[in-house]
């Protein structure tokens, strides 16, 4: 990016047309975006049928038109709801890929439209979104604590890492889990 502009204000620039914003968008995050949608296409086996690009390109033509009103909070925040938004568009693609082979809408298979673990998913799916966005309101220093926590290192090896003693670590691991739970409850309470 040209200029340094924070995340929202870029967005901004380029809902409003700035092509150079919309450029600096299209530039960050269209590669991961098209890969995710690349990946789930040749996963759901219909690469063949549908061009990942014209998904993306159609996609995010909407969300640079405005069409989308959502006031992203931070990259991350606009990562996944596209993420979200290009599995659905997908899933989508899946069913009409579906429909036009089958010659009658009994030869589709029934999970295509109705899953019973769908909603068990979609709940998951849901809750781990949540989760991720809890987690990025942390400050760097605690998402690091959490992440070595996480993976089993104890408060002195990371204090050591951090160069913090072990009860600086342990009170900072303490205040993220308490912000991750105040997020996340707050979350509950729409």
């Amino acid at each position: 990016m040209a200029e340094d502009y924070s995340f929202q204000e870029l967005f901004q620039r380029a809902v409003n047309g700035d092509r150079d914003a919309q450029a600096d968008l299209y530039l960050e995050y269209g590669r991961h975006l098209r890969r995710c949608i690349a990946f789930r296409l040749r996963r759901m086996k219909i690469a063949y049928a549908v061009d990942p690009d014209d998904l993306f390109d159609s996609f995010f033509g909407r969300i640079i038109e405005g069409r989308v009103k959502i006031a992203f909070k931070s990259p991350l925040h606009f990562i996944n709801y596209c993420e979200k938004s290009l599995r659905n568009k997908c899933q989508q693609a899946l069913r009409s890929v579906m429909l036009r082979k089958a010659t009658n809408i009994a030869e589709c298979p029934p999970e295509l439209f109705e899953d019973a673990s769908a909603t068990d998913q979609l709940e998951r799916f849901e809750r781990n979104e949540e989760l991720e966005s809890a987690y990025s309101e942390l400050t760097h220093e605690e998402r690091v604590v959490c992440f070595f926590r996480a993976g089993g290192h104890t408060w002195e090896e990371i204090g050591r890492r951090l160069g913090k003693s072990a009860s600086a670590v342990r009170m900072l691991h303490r205040r993220a889990d308490e912000r991750l739970q105040n997020e996340l409850l707050a979350g509950d309470a729409f």
